[in-house]
């Protein structure tokens, strides 16, 4: 799990941080996090709000396995399989993406 925290400053001049988690190692739509009020005390959302009417958890992004399958394939249209491999090894490859960001600024090729 990657956790950061950034000052947040709303329009209603309402000051405080905004929490992101990331789950590394967790995959799929995963339950919302969850709020203990017992814990929060006088603490209020981006709103203004607090207690059970506050909006402490939002998604950003809803989760997903974000997988896909490579199958190299012959001019025919046949799939490409590996003979030597054992078979408990067969499709238990593992093929790793970055995400990353960069400043819009940034002219390379990686903004439209």
């Amino acid at each position: 799990m990657h956790v950061s925290r950034e000052g947040l400053l709303t329009l209603g001049g309402l000051s405080g941080y905004t929490w992101s988690t990331t789950f590394l190692s967790l995959r799929g739509d995963l339950p919302l996090l969850s709020v203990d009020l017992n814990k929060v005390i006088n603490g209020k959302d981006a709103s203004g709000e607090n207690g059970k009417d506050a909006l402490y958890v939002t998604e950003f992004l809803k989760g997903h396995g974000n997988e896909i399958v490579i199958e190299p394939k012959k001019s025919t249209g046949a799939v490409v399989r590996d003979i030597e491999v054992s078979s408990d090894l067969q499709g238990k490859d593992i093929f790793f993406t970055e995400l990353w960001t960069s400043e819009r600024t940034v002219v390379n090729g990686s903004h439209e």
